[in-house]
């Protein structure tokens, strides 16, 4: 994927470099315009991602955080994965504040 982009980008700089006269602005303009477009797809994509379920969780905020999970996962609230993936999130919510945060990091 990231080969695609670069020969578009190659491409666009060669189609702008041929065409447009260099003389003013307009040379830079283009290809760099072009180029924010998919970073502001991006952006917007990011502003309707659902939070995290176990950022959720680490907020106390459960009910949400099953919703947000059965959304995620296209599957009843009441479905045994679920349940099952919340309580491994509750498990390891309840290690990380017995180890201290930054202990988990370490492997210990």
């Amino acid at each position: 994927m990231p080969f695609l982009s670069l020969s578009q980008g190659f491409w666009i700089n060669y189609a702008v470099d041929k065409t447009i006269d260099p003389i003013g602005p307009t040379q830079w303009l283009i290809p760099t315009s072009l180029q924010l477009v998919p970073g502001v797809f991006l952006f917007a994509a990011a502003l309707l991602a659902p939070e995290s379920p176990r950022w959720l969780c680490q907020q106390d905020n459960w009910d949400q955080a099953r919703v947000n999970l059965t959304f995620l996962r296209m599957l009843p609230r009441d479905h045994e994965f679920i349940n099952e993936e919340l309580a491994g999130i509750k498990e390891q919510i309840e290690f990380e504040a017995s180890k201290g945060g930054a202990e988990t990091f370490k492997g210990k």
